[in-house]
């Protein structure tokens, strides 16, 4: 039936990002779709964070969750000024904390980005995977918000 999500599609998806990330692959979250992705101002409100702001595209190798959140983030409300959306977690294997004002989940995109393309910017406590050039995705891959119900370790904070 139209407009119900598809179980088996969403398991399909999500062994598919999870070989891409076994394959040493990329993968970045977007509400948009693009032919090529370019790079972007970050924006972080944290003052104690020191990475996580470049001007660049980011991408995750290890927690298919952080881009999977990514893409789906959307604004609530667009009369309402202004709206926030993050993440906390230490890992695949930990759960990940949703917060934010105004938000909801729409429609995105992950994109399959080659790792040769990005660079590590780290701290004690971070790791981050940026690219300052433009990247050719090798796969892009549609997803929507029925895909959250495979994730029980999604927490999602008032």
């Amino acid at each position: 039936m139209e407009g119900l999500p598809n179980v088996e599609n969403n398991k399909e998806i999500i062994r598919t990002l999870r070989k891409y990330l076994d394959d040493g692959m990329l993968l970045h979250g977007s509400k948009t779709y693009f032919e090529e992705l370019k790079p972007q101002q970050a924006h972080d409100d944290d003052p104690s964070r020191i990475i996580g702001k470049s001007f660049a595209i980011y991408a995750e190798a290890h927690d298919i969750r952080i881009p999977i959140i990514m893409a789906l983030f959307a604004q609530d409300k667009p009369s309402v000024d202004g709206w926030q959306s993050g993440y906390s977690g230490h890992g695949p294997s930990e759960p990940l904390t949703i917060s934010g004002t105004n938000y909801t989940f729409s429609p995105g995109f992950i994109y399959v980005l080659p790792p040769n393309q990005f660079k590590i910017e780290e701290t004690e406590n971070e790791r981050e995977y940026i690219a300052t050039e433009a990247v050719q995705p090798i796969d892009v891959i549609p997803i929507n918000p029925s895909i959250l119900n495979e994730f029980p370790d999604i927490v999602y904070a008032s």
